[in-house]
């Protein structure tokens, strides 16, 4: 990534995974003392590192007073997220230290534009951090791709089960609620369209009215929040893209409606069969795994 985008862009997640060390040790101890034992390091590098790390972001996460530094109460949720990332860095850390080989060559990984655009960008940022000889090619679509025509190495799917060609691992889930803008909240239903008249959110959708009932559909979950979100309907939507969107508001389930409290699916990383023993694919497999699950609160809506 060019350090020039990286300064101008940067979220607190982003940042030198050190840094962020020393953030959740002052979080975690309560104080800079606290953290610089546990850290084993003096009080004066603590302070200077979370200053360096709050200018680089742009981003005030202590408030300071004569007892030293305090969590801003805004800041907590940021802080929740760098927790996972930090994990998922040190999950990806093990699972390279594990492989004992040298991560090289071009992956060319497919996936929904939910997870391109989503998902996979700060994760696949991380890996080729970890590994410098890595590098990815994404096809974004919501439509099957064929892994034994080799269009991809790997995709990454939310589906109930996977084709008989393909082997894989379950990921974690990917959470649905419904969302609304303010205001639009009795609003009609929108719908799905193109490949995802086929998925689990589309049957989901057929229960909350007839085809006839609806007023617009989407072949992308993503053009759906933005329906969404200039009030043409409501809609059921992966919580991940639509819960902090601030033109947009979760709604009840419709218990009426017969869906499940619990609206998720499965997130598989797979290859095609063939391909399964390929070493350098299934090592990278292993990582974005370890990378999802990491996320998985934020993924199912939890977060």
């Amino acid at each position: 990534m060019c350090k020039n985008a990286q300064k101008c862009y940067a979220r607190p997640m982003d940042r030198n995974w050190d840094d962020i060390r020393f953030v959740l040790a002052v979080v975690d101890a309560g104080s800079l003392s606290g953290a610089a034992r546990a850290l084993r390091v003096n009080h004066a590098t603590v302070l200077r590192r979370i200053n360096a790390y709050e200018d680089a972001c742009g981003v005030t996460l202590f408030t300071r007073g004569a007892r030293g530094l305090t969590l801003a109460p805004q800041r907590r949720k940021v802080i929740a997220e760098m927790r996972q990332m930090f994990q998922a860095a040190q999950a990806v850390s093990r699972s390279l230290i594990a492989t004992q080989t040298s991560l090289t060559g071009q992956v060319r990984i497919t996936a929904t534009d939910t997870f391109c655009q989503v998902v996979l960008p700060r994760i696949l940022v991380r890996l080729s951090e970890l590994s410098e000889g890595l590098s990815f090619e994404v096809n974004s679509t919501n439509a099957h791709v064929s892994l034994a025509d080799l269009d991809a190495d790997i995709a990454i799917r939310p589906a109930e089960t996977l084709p008989s060609d393909m082997v894989g691992e379950q990921a974690g889930r990917l959470g649905f609620a419904p969302f609304a803008a303010p205001g639009c909240e009795d609003a009609p239903w929108l719908g799905l369209s193109g490949p995802l008249q086929n998925s689990q959110a589309a049957r989901w959708h057929d229960l909350l009215g007839d085809r006839s009932d609806k007023v617009a559909w989407a072949d992308s979950f993503l053009v759906l929040r933005e329906l969404v979100a200039a009030g043409q309907g409501r809609a059921l939507l992966p919580v991940v893209v639509a819960q902090n969107d601030m033109r947009l508001m979760r709604l009840a389930v419709p218990p009426e409606r017969g869906l499940p409290m619990d609206m998720s699916v499965p997130i598989w990383v797979a290859t095609h069969k063939d391909l399964a023993s390929v070493a350098h694919l299934s090592q990278v497999r292993d990582l974005l795994v370890n990378s999802l699950r990491a996320d998985a609160d934020r993924l199912t809506g939890r977060s």
